[in-house]
């Protein structure tokens, strides 16, 4: 982690909500709740659970402890926050399906953008 992510990682409440962002599978509509990656941006959640506007999706919350979080991670524009899943009680957030496909675009929006500024920074730099 770099400095600035410890600095996010301690600047979170404890415990923290976080977010998750599932996608169904026909054979288990849970299979990929349990998980390490979480993300304190419902944003980037809702594009997770509902990428390209694909209704099938599901957006986990959590409180999680401190001691849970092993890392945060910024460097994808996705503010990942690793937990240690065992015995974290997850739930479904409860929102109506056109407004997390509302977040979904903002978070994709905000991801692509983030995408975007790298790359043009990455060409500044090699002139």
């Amino acid at each position: 982690m770099t400095p600035e992510e410890h600095a996010a990682l301690a600047k979170l409440p404890d415990p923290a909500t976080l977010y998750r962002g599932i996608t169904f599978y026909p054979e288990d509509p849970l299979r990929h709740a349990v998980g390490l990656s979480w993300t304190d941006d419902l944003d980037i959640a809702a594009y997770f659970a509902h990428p390209s506007g694909w209704r099938d999706g599901l957006i986990l919350t959590a409180l999680v402890p401190k001691n849970r979080m092993l890392a945060y991670f910024k460097g994808r524009g996705e503010n990942e926050v690793v937990i240690n899943p065992r015995g974290i009680l997850y739930q479904k957030y409860d929102t109506p399906i056109e407004v997390a496909l509302e977040r979904a675009a903002e978070g994709q929006q905000r991801l692509e953008d983030y995408v975007d500024a790298v790359l043009k920074a990455e060409r500044e730099k090699r002139g």
